[in-house]
Formats: C-alpha cells, sequence, structure tokens
C-alpha cells in the first residue's frame, strides 16, 4: 500500500480538521499536502458563504435494540439543507460527511 501524501478532494479549510488523523504521515515526517491545482477549483455553491460551517442542536441520539445509533433530528436538518441548496444551484455537487459509524 502507499500512504495518502497528496489529497485531490477536500477544501484546504478542511485538511487541518482532518490531519489528526494521519498520523503515519507525521511518523514519517510529513503532512498531507493538497493539489492545489485540482483543490483550487473547488468552490462552494454560490448559496452558501463559505464550504465549511458548523451548526448544533439539542436533540439526543436514539439508540436502536441493534446497538444501531440514529438521529432523525440531523438527518431532516441535513436533508432540509441539501435539498436548499440545490434549489438554489442545480449544477452543484453535494458530499455530506457524518462522523457515525456505517
Amino acid at each position: 500500500y502507499e500512504l495518502l501524501m497528496k489529497q485531490s478532494r477536500m477544501n484546504e479549510l478542511f485538511v487541518p480538521l482532518f490531519s489528526k488523523f494521519y498520523k503515519e504521515q507525521k511518523a514519517e515526517g510529513g503532512d498531507i499536502q493538497s493539489n492545489t491545482d485540482i483543490v483550487e477549483k473547488l468552490k462552494p455553491p454560490p448559496c452558501m458563504v463559505s464550504p465549511l460551517f458548523w451548526w448544533s442542536h439539542k436533540e439526543r441520539e436514539q439508540v436502536q435494540g441493534s446497538g444501531k445509533v440514529t438521529n432523525q433530528h440531523e438527518v431532516k436538518m441535513v436533508l432540509a439543507l441539501a435539498l436548499w441548496i440545490l434549489r438554489n444551484d442545480k449544477d452543484t455537487d453535494i458530499a455530506i460527511l457524518s462522523p457515525y459509524r456505517a
């Protein structure tokens, strides 16, 4: 296998958030680098002020009998945001990242 040392999919604002997960690169004396020729072309949809933002809520997760964790409130929030973006910019691509395990 080969260590990922160069990424081409994340806006530069995201890289510091994920760099702590790339411990092997740090052990080999490096940090993950961005392929700026590609990454600089990644722009948020015109309807968004920034490609990165944080939000919160106070709704608790629900644990199913199988141990699966869900939060329907979060699902509804994300769906509403995705639909709003698509209504405002039909030609955009959307990536939704979730910290939950599948």
